[in-house]
């Protein structure tokens, strides 16, 4: 009886645990095609293979989705409506998709507070227009951070508070997340606080760095090899202005921009030299590159801890996005940083070497 009993339990812990969503799709022809994606709630792990549903006069279920799943709900039409949803234990869904138009979904408390909360920093977003100065856009960008700031110190028990907090800056992140309550903490954003005290510590160490390496600081020491096997050393190089290019064979940024360094190299090569540092890359795929592109400079990779340092040359150097491009003076110092395939390199780079 007690076997009985308990098998029981667990047969309704087991129903409890997983949901069938239903999806109405509206405005499509005959049976049409939908991309079907389960991942965790970070985003980082899919849990099942990609799978293609058919609607049938519209519709078609999703059965027996994971508690605590992120599933993304993809028209294969070209468009962009479609739907992303959270499924919690004893969620009952139902998701409507209109054919450029949006989509709404019922039964998910959280997916709706989700939805709430993107809802109002994207019209946050809209006020952005081409025409603004760097101030009204940096306003902009303030106000859009907080919107999920707020919401935050507002309802720290709430079970999205996470999910908030990760659209934060780290300062505020660092701040807010020792007031965050049970109530966030049972839900299933929860997974969310372990990688946010990760992004905390990471942006802390990159702050620091970026302070001995910011615009007026003598440029740290690099030690690293260039394709032959020897070693280069920035410091041989004082006297000359450098051009650190921090890239990657695998950044389309970067190769967009190889052209234009090309036409900047030829124009002043007397007066400067580029340092390419490949980052995140394989050997092979940096060689091989290097031969496809034939870049004239010096090319270096970055392929582990410097040589006489305990940091990879991009942590040292405080890079966060690529490409980076860091100007630095004939004695060593930095004298500008840019990030982004960016005209006003060029500008710049004029303006000191004319």
């Amino acid at each position: 009886m007690k076997k009985l009993l308990l098998l029981a339990v667990l047969g309704m812990t087991a129903y409890g645990a997983s949901a069938d969503v239903k999806v109405q799709l509206i405005g499509y022809e005959g049976a049409d095609s939908v991309m079907v994606q389960k991942t965790n709630v970070q985003l980082s792990r899919r849990l099942a293979p990609d799978t293609v549903y058919v609607a049938k006069d519209g519709q078609f279920v999703i059965a027996d989705v994971a508690k605590n799943t992120c599933v993304a709900i993809m028209p294969k039409d070209g468009s962009r409506t479609g739907a992303r949803l959270y499924v919690a234990p004893g969620d009952n869904l139902t998701v409507t998709i209109e054919k450029g138009v949006g989509s709404t979904v019922e039964g998910s408390e959280l997916t709706t507070m989700v939805d709430d909360l993107d809802e109002k920093m994207a019209e946050v977003a809209k006020q952005v227009s081409d025409d603004m100065s760097e101030a009204e856009l940096d306003s902009i960008q303030k106000a859009y951070k907080l919107v999920p700031e707020q919401f935050v110190r507002e309802n720290p028990n709430s079970p999205i508070a996470l999910y908030a907090l990760s659209k934060c800056d780290y300062l505020v992140i660092d701040e807010l997340l020792p007031t965050i309550g049970d109530g966030a903490r049972s839900s299933m954003f929860a997974e969310l606080e372990k990688p946010l005290i990760s992004r905390v510590k990471k942006e802390k160490a990159r702050a620091e760095a970026l302070k001995l390496c910011d615009e007026g600081c003598q440029a740290p020491e690099i030690m690293l090899n260039l394709p032959d096997g020897s070693s280069f050393v920035l410091s041989s190089m004082r006297g000359f202005w450098i051009v650190l290019d921090f890239w990657g064979s695998w950044c389309p940024w970067c190769i967009k921009g190889i052209p234009e360094m090309k036409k900047a190299y030829e124009k002043y090569g007397d007066k400067m030299e580029i340092v390419s540092i490949a980052c995140r890359d394989k050997d092979e795929d940096w060689r091989a590159a290097l031969e496809k592109y034939d870049l004239p400079w010096t090319n270096v990779i970055s392929n582990g801890v410097m040589t006489g340092a305990t940091k990879k040359v991009e942590d040292i150097y405080a890079i966060e996005g690529y490409p980076t491009k860091i100007l630095v003076n004939p004695k060593g110092v930095i004298v500008k940083r840019y990030v982004g395939e960016t005209p006003q390199f060029y500008e710049d780079l004029e303006e000191y070497l004319k």
